[in-house]
């Protein structure tokens, strides 16, 4: 698997996708052994935004692995506070004591600056709202999930919520990639979300505003 940086699944070829949730298939049914993989290697979870689910899996994940996660969080740290310490400056710190980052944040560019800063394994856990904005992680759970639910049928899929919504963005677009027919159901974005407006208008069945 080639991908070191997790930032936007469009970078991400279909063909390792698969790979990926072949390899998630595995651990699932008990066929691939990953309690040791990650031993010795050190996680940074750098949220700057609320998280419950994604924060709470990623890190069990990591630890469940045999990983150790950095008890930090990115409001204590200089970065993140009213320090302001440069990207530059923090990502050299990340390069020479972690490992892995995962990282969240409510400004879309915050998270794309660290991600091209660091040269160590980097997963975008979700980064703003509009243009730029991303959750790869949470629609390659989705894609897992529709895989298993409905293996060798044809659905059609109906996107209900805000389309400039990180979330559905990726969602919208992965799904349209791997061959879904895709309907939305969205109110007006209020912010510039015309990448993905273009998309829906060009590729899906259908758009309604609500």
């Amino acid at each position: 698997m080639s991908i070191k940086k997790l930032v936007d699944l469009d970078d991400v070829g279909l063909d390792e996708i698969e790979q990926w949730l072949d390899v998630a298939r595995a651990i699932e049914n008990g066929r691939r052994e990953v309690s040791r993989l990650l031993e010795g290697k050190i996680l940074c979870p750098l949220f700057g935004q609320e998280s419950s689910r994604t924060f709470i899996n990623s890190v069990t994940s990591f630890q469940r692995m045999g990983g150790t996660v950095l008890p930090i969080s990115q409001a204590g740290t200089r970065f993140g506070s009213k320090w302001k310490e440069p990207a530059q400056d923090f990502a050299v710190l990340l390069n020479s004591c972690c490992d892995h980052v995962i990282c969240r944040d409510s400004d879309m560019q915050k998270v794309r600056d660290i991600a091209s800063l660091v040269n160590i394994p980097f997963i975008n856990a979700g980064n703003g709202m509009g243009v730029g904005s991303e959750h790869p992680m949470q629609a390659l759970v989705d894609l897992f999930t529709i895989r298993e639910a409905f293996a060798g049928h044809k659905i059609r899929i109906l996107m209900m919520g805000g389309s400039h919504i990180r979330t559905t963005r990726t969602q919208i677009t992965l799904f349209l990639r791997c061959g879904y027919e895709v309907s939305v159901m969205s109110p007006r974005p209020e912010v510039d979300n015309s990448d993905i407006d273009a998309l829906i208008e060009s590729q899906c069945l259908s758009l309604i505003h609500i």
